[in-house]
């Protein structure tokens, strides 16, 4: 897990305005209290029953590592169908209409849709198949 700009040293209104910013922009993020990823919908932690706003400010919080994509992969990911990319096992891009998982450590799954873009294959470095989680492209764009 990659920390912040003094992201595991923030004071309780830091954290505060971090969560505040999550409900707004809807990105996960990781807290010291548990390993999953949570968002904030509405003033309520979801991903974790037992977590209150409360609770999470005694914590370090931190968002998950970005990666980085250059201005013309940007420009591709605006025209792709779907929202969420990952890499095969055999180095093709897949683009997901909702959410993937790894399963079993050897293929990603996700239901709704999916297009494979063999021919991206050699963009998007960033994008391997050893990460453990898909990227969404509206947290690049």
């Amino acid at each position: 897990m990659v920390h912040r700009k003094g992201e595991n040293e923030m004071n309780e209104i830091e954290r505060m305005e971090f969560l505040l910013a999550r409900m707004k922009d809807g990105r996960k993020f990781y807290s010291g209290c548990c390993k999953a990823k949570l968002t904030m919908e509405d003033s309520v932690v979801c991903g974790h029953p037992n977590l209150t706003i409360n609770y999470l400010l005694y914590f370090d919080l931190s968002l998950p590592p970005l990666h980085s994509f250059t201005d013309d992969e940007k420009a591709i990911m605006r025209h792709l169908p779907y929202e969420w990319l990952v890499r095969t096992e055999d180095g093709d891009i897949k683009n997901y209409e909702k959410e993937s998982v790894k399963t079993g450590g050897n293929f990603w799954f996700a239901t709704g849709n999916k297009v494979y873009f063999t021919w991206l294959n050699h963009l998007f470095p960033t994008i391997q198949w050893e990460n453990e989680e898909p990227v969404n492209r509206k947290d690049y764009l």
